[in-house]
């Protein structure tokens, strides 16, 4: 299979750059993400050419931890069995 990628010219998604890897695919850590996913359009900056903008791509939102869960038991748990016979 041909290389058709453009492995290690560099990209630039919300004012950070990044390069690109093996299959054209680039990695943005998990700090680098906006708080909101949504679709964003990268510039492809090539040493010697002009940069040129790529087509939308989705970007996730960044992850962060969640709360820790509350369980909250509501009445007393023999009386929610109680069936009438």
């Amino acid at each position: 299979m041909e290389e058709t990628t453009h492995k290690n010219s560099k990209v630039n998604l919300n004012g950070k750059d990044y390069t690109v890897g093996v299959g054209g695919i680039i990695t943005v850590p998990n700090a680098d993400l906006p708080t909101t996913g949504g679709n964003q359009v990268p510039t492809a900056t090539e040493v010697g050419k002009l940069p040129k903008a790529g087509d939308a791509v989705a970007v996730p939102a960044k992850m962060v931890d969640s709360e820790k869960p509350t369980l909250v038991q509501e009445g007393d748990r023999k009386s929610q069995w109680r069936c009438g016979l």
